[in-house]
């Protein structure tokens, strides 16, 4: 069986009810000539039927609209969390470079991921420029990180640099949150 999106239902929904209208209108004519409480006329059906089509779809755009912003925010909070994480921010010689560069490819992945999804829907709220931001503070995560695998006192010694990247992120990704509200 065939799925039947939200658009599809909420269609076949408000054409159920027009034709359950119409139908009622000529039930009313034929069968309640004397009884003026119940008596209805094409216009005032047609009225109606306009009426809830137009509730219907103004409804669903503002719906659309809120779902596409919530999950912009979603992706936003996932970049905050992977750049306030430990593992992004910290390192310390305990641990090899093998594994310091592998951290560094999936917490680069992770925000370029969420920054490609951002992009697609830049336009819709205006937030290309925070974006390209983003962009440009993990490339500069990434080359510093990728300059000093080998040696990880630097890196433990340098986790004031690293938490201001990070702090920058989080701080567009919260203005990023905050255009979002203001949009709706």
């Amino acid at each position: 069986m065939k799925k039947t999106g939200k658009k599809g239902l909420i269609f076949y929904l408000s054409m159920s009810i027009i034709v359950i209208s119409i139908i009622i209108g000529i039930v009313n004519v034929f069968l309640f000539r004397n009884c003026d409480f119940f008596r209805v006329n094409i216009a005032q059906l047609l009225t109606i039927a306009v009426a809830i089509l137009f509730a219907f779809w103004a409804t669903q755009q503002k719906t659309e609209e809120r779902r596409v912003k919530d999950q912009i925010e979603k992706i936003t909070y996932k970049i905050q969390e992977v750049v306030s994480s430990t593992n992004f921010i910290s390192f310390n010689t305990s641990q090899n470079s093998e594994y310091v560069q592998k951290m560094l490819n999936l917490n680069t992945r992770k925000v370029n991921n969420c920054v490609t999804l951002l992009k697609e829907y830049s336009d819709m709220i205006d937030i290309k420029k925070e974006i390209d931001y983003i962009s440009e503070q993990v490339n500069e995560y990434r080359e510093f990180i990728s300059e000093k695998t080998n040696d990880l006192e630097y890196l433990e010694k340098s986790e004031a640099h690293l938490r201001k990247i990070s702090d920058n992120i989080s701080a567009k990704c919260d203005f990023i949150i905050l255009k979002l509200y203001k949009t709706m």
